[in-house]
């Protein structure tokens, strides 16, 4: 009663009626009764914690759970180890959230360092080197085979170290897995766990056709089969060496497969042509690429195209140099005379002339010889040649030459580099020459910066497209080494100036040590434009090993100032020690109109150091390759051999197809000499494959250089072989042989 009197009271003296109840003041949905700090909406019972100094979620605690531990940094590396700690919402400074560093005294060791070789563990992972080091073996008796006890992690191998552990006998470098096994000695030289076992028991049987299966009942067991006999028995005509078991059965009346059966197949080969014997007009059923719509290849023992004849190309399949039409030699010792041969038509008669460097004549001062004719027997070249004489301003004249038409009259010019001299150039000889002279008196003169080798490469080719050859010059020595290329376009105009200053062209070597413009050659279209282009080795190049060397296709023209990194085509060699591109030439060995680059490999690694020679078809497939995958490749199979020593290519018989001569100075049981290789060539071959092997008859270095050209004017090349050192037969300088027909 006395409540509602009240409210009664108040509501008649005409005043408002206040709300009681619990107060919130910051509005935060939590009354003061149990926010503990009603002025911070931030704050009450069901806030998070922060990291503020604050009670944010009014527990009676400040900064509960976000506060961790923070590791000291000793070394600063960002990577904190376990001991010393604060607790803290963030690290302080020295201080790091994490504590897995492995060594916190040195910057550089903790998680995701770089592992170097040092044997620390530098990344934290527990395990020192282990993404660097690999598992190497000692190779005590240098026969490429590590002995399996030796193995041992190395980040940098040893000389004496290698990658497999295979050896049996690593103190007997004849005993490893690739060696021969020797018949009756007692020893494992193949290490395949048997001593002479397959020798002893092996049953050989009599071949006297030669055709690699014996006759069936001639036979005898021994560890060594005696000349002319086999393994492998059952031919069943054993004095027929067409006729042996899997032989193409041909039309002839006999059994030439020994399955029984006689002619059992008309068209044995397949081609569409049956056989003459049985009424058809292939000539020879068992070959395929033998019918009358064949193409006929000449000098190869066939009638392809079964007209009745071979095409006789002039050139037996063997020759010693003793058998030479002629002979050219320097006018003095030691001239070096035969290392580089080039050929041009110098004036306007039939038949090209030739130009012979000699490097060393004159006390290294250098020069060579033009020859202008052709000639038979024993010459010396002082005598049916004309002398190009170097002095000291052009010491080093011979280290390259080219020849091509720099002035634009018709008859091509020779170039001569002298890398040696206290101011090193080229001299250009405008043609024809018709008597001795000195390069001091050269039409031009174009010099480079000393020290640099300065034409050390040289050539003269039309990279611009104008009819005209320009001057491209090497100098491996610029840039410590990485080497420069320099152009000057031609019509050439007499006179002397620096080539550095006045280039149309530089291109800069980009490889350390690379030597760019060693040797080179220009003028050859290896795209097929339409205008020359410049094949440039760096053939102290790395990129696949020490010294496997690089070679660079530059597509003309050419302009400016600009490095090897533009290059059109990067051909790197296969291995360490290859030195690509070491000798080189050009030429269109596929028959395609389109130039393709010849490269020399004389200590190619891929060869057991006999040498190679590469081919690489233009246009080139890839922008970036290696001489592994060329289009051709012929193999030394002589250890030392040094193919290509000399290179050329040129087209012999006028088919379109240029073919290689490739010299071979090491080989030749010492004597040195050549392989001919007709184009076209294609895939892996070895000089066992070569159409033509010219052997030395004397000691020295018969091979040394290498030219094809038509010298006699019958239109048909002749080949030149260059001998730098020739033994007993006398002083340097070059062979020739003209074909026969």
């Amino acid at each position: 009663m006395r409540a509602f009197f009240l409210f009664a009271l108040l509501g008649a003296c005409g005043e408002k009626a206040v709300p009681t109840g619990p107060e919130d003041a910051d509005g935060d949905g939590v009354t003061a009764e149990t926010d503990c700090d009603d002025d911070n909406p931030d704050i009450s019972p069901d806030a998070v914690e922060s990291c503020d100094e604050l009670d944010n979620n009014c527990n009676g605690s400040i900064d509960e759970g976000v506060k961790v531990e923070q590791w000291i940094d000793a070394d600063g590396d960002g990577f904190g180890a376990r001991g010393a700690y604060v607790w803290a919402c963030t690290p302080p400074a020295g201080y790091s959230a994490t504590s897995d560093d492995c060594d916190d005294l040195d910057p550089t060791q903790h998680p995701g360092a770089d592992e170097a070789c040092n044997g620390v563990d530098d990344d934290c992972d527990g395990v020192a080197d282990n993404s660097i080091s690999t598992v190497m073996y000692t190779d005590a008796d240098g026969d490429g085979y590590g002995d399996p006890a030796t193995a041992a992690d190395v980040c940098v191998p040893r000389d004496d170290q290698v990658s497999n552990g295979i050896d049996c006998d690593d103190s007997d470098p004849s005993a490893n897995p690739a060696a021969e096994e020797t018949c009756g000695d007692g020893d494992d030289h193949d290490c395949d766990g048997y001593i002479d076992i397959a020798a002893a028991e092996t049953i050989w049987y009599s071949d006297e056709d030669g055709d690699g299966y014996g006759h069936p009942s001639i036979q005898e067991t021994s560890c060594d089969p005696p000349p002319g006999w086999v393994a492998i028995g059952g031919d069943c005509r054993p004095d027929d060496g067409i006729s042996y078991p899997g032989a193409e059965d041909i039309c002839d009346g006999l059994d030439n497969d020994c399955d029984g059966r006689e002619d059992e197949d008309f068209d044995i080969d397949g081609d569409g042509f049956d056989a003459e014997g049985c009424g058809g007009t292939d000539c020879d059923d068992s070959d395929p690429d033998v019918s009358p719509v064949s193409v006929e290849i000449c000098d190869d023992d066939i009638d392809n195209d079964c007209d009745g004849r071979d095409l006789f190309c002039g050139y037996d399949t063997a020759y010693t140099t003793s058998a030479a039409d002629a002979r050219w030699t320097a006018g003095g010792s030691n001239y070096d005379a035969g290392r580089l041969i080039d050929v041009g038509e110098m004036d306007g008669d039939p038949g090209v002339e030739v130009v012979v460097a000699t490097l060393y004549a004159s006390s290294y001062n250098g020069g060579g010889y033009i020859m202008p004719t052709a000639t038979t027997g024993s010459a010396s070249m002082e005598t049916v040649g004309y002398r190009i004489n170097s002095s000291y301003d052009s010491y080093g004249a011979g280290r390259s030459v080219g020849v091509a038409d720099a002035d634009g009259d018709g008859y091509e010019d020779v170039i001569f580099g002298s890398p040696w001299a206290s101011n090193p150039g080229v001299r250009i000889l405008f043609s024809p020459t018709t008597a001795d002279m000195n390069l001091s008196a050269a039409d031009v003169t174009l010099l480079g910066s000393s020290g640099s080798y300065f034409g050390h490469g040289s050539d003269l080719g039309d990279i611009n497209g104008d009819g005209v050859a320009d001057a491209v010059v090497g100098a491996y020595y610029t840039l410590g080494g990485r080497g420069s290329v320099y152009v000057k376009y031609g019509p050439l105009t007499a006179g002397s100036s620096s080539l550095v200053t006045g280039a149309d062209a530089q291109i800069d070597g980009t490889l350390s040590s690379g030597y760019l413009g060693r040797t080179l050659r220009a003028g050859a279209d290896f795209n097929g434009d339409g205008i020359g282009d410049v094949v440039v080795p760096a053939v102290y190049a790395s990129a696949t090993g020490s010294g496997s060397g690089t070679a660079y296709l530059l597509y003309g023209p050419l302009s400016g100032s600009t490095t090897m990194s533009s290059a059109d085509v990067t051909i790197n060699g296969e291995a360490g020690g290859d030195y690509t591109g070491v000798t080189n030439s050009v030429g269109d060995v596929n028959g395609d109109g389109v130039m393709d680059a010849v490269l020399g490999s004389y200590s190619s690694k891929s060869a057991p150091s006999g040498g190679s020679v590469f081919v690489i078809f233009g246009p080139p497939s890839a922008a970036t390759m290696t001489t592994g995958s060329s289009d051709v490749i012929i193999r030394g199979t002589t250890a030392g051999g040094l193919l290509s020593s000399g290179l050329f290519s040129n087209d012999i018989d006028g088919d379109g197809n240029y073919d290689i001569l490739a010299g071979e100075t090491g080989g030749h049981g010492g004597k040195g000499g050549a392989y001919l290789f007709f184009g076209p060539l294609s895939g892996t071959i070895t000089t066992a494959d070569a159409y033509s092997n010219i052997s030395g008859h004397a000691s020295g270095m018969i091979g040394d250089g290498a030219a094809i050209g038509d010298i006699d004017g019958d239109s048909f090349g002749d080949l030149l072989i260059g001998s730098t050192s020739d033994g007993s037969a006398g002083y340097s300088g070059v062979y020739i042989f003209y074909p026969s027909f």
